[in-house]
């Protein structure tokens, strides 16, 4: 009900300014014809005043065709200024609708459901479910519960027990280096760059990857 209100709200702001605009431009179209036809008064007057001489006759059109020429000046600088307004806003409207899109798509990555062991062809060899989880232990099965557990991988002396840690918080997914032997990487897709993880946790999202050893870990 609510969204159904809000929609009829916005289309009634919209009725009103289309209904507001046209209303506008019908007084200044009347105004407009209310003071050329007073200054036909005024010509006429001034003409008859001189006995409709052939120099005030003149005198008066070239004063009319002068105030002719001033008036289509400024009203075509009015349209120029219109347009150049209309395209000011259409560039505004389509900027607001290219960076929800992206803020969406960025909200879309924040959320990770996988994480996808690859092997060096870039094939799948493992899939863990993040689920509701909110924090996962990645490194070698121990007395402490790992729910990434890499022990059966190529390598696994080059990852410790307790490695690194994916932590949720209000702001997406961070990851964050355990004081790990060989220390932990990451690639973010939205540039390629590889990182190497210091003391701080760092942002990650769906296509980022984790390298730990020369085990890569998909984020999806």
């Amino acid at each position: 009900m609510y969204l159904l209100r809000k929609f009829f709200i916005k289309m009634g702001e919209k009725k009103y300014k289309k209904r507001e605009l046209k209303k506008n431009d019908y007084k200044k179209s009347k105004l407009e014809f209310f003071i050329w036809i007073i200054i036909g008064i005024i010509a006429l007057v001034y003409i008859k005043s001189n006995d409709y001489s052939k120099e005030s006759i003149e005198n008066t059109l070239g004063i009319l065709v002068i105030g002719l020429i001033i008036y289509i000046l400024s009203y075509c600088l009015k349209i120029k200024r219109e347009f150049i307004e209309y395209e000011q806003t259409q560039i505004i409207r389509e900027f607001k609708i290219v960076q929800q899109i992206e803020d969406k798509r960025e909200k879309a990555r924040d959320i990770l459901s996988q994480i996808i062991l690859k092997n060096r062809d870039g094939y799948d060899v493992k899939t863990w479910n993040i689920g509701k989880s909110t924090a996962l232990l990645i490194g070698k099965n121990s007395r402490i519960k790992v729910e990434v557990d890499l022990s059966e991988t190529g390598e696994p002396h080059l990852i410790s027990r307790s490695h690194a840690v994916l932590n949720k918080t209000d702001k997406g997914w961070y990851l964050e280096d355990l004081n790990s032997r060989n220390g932990t990487g990451l690639e973010r897709l939205s540039d390629s760059r590889k990182i190497k993880l210091e003391s701080e946790p760092l942002k990650v999202q769906s296509g980022d990857k984790i390298y730990i050893g020369k085990v890569i870990l998909l984020l999806k």
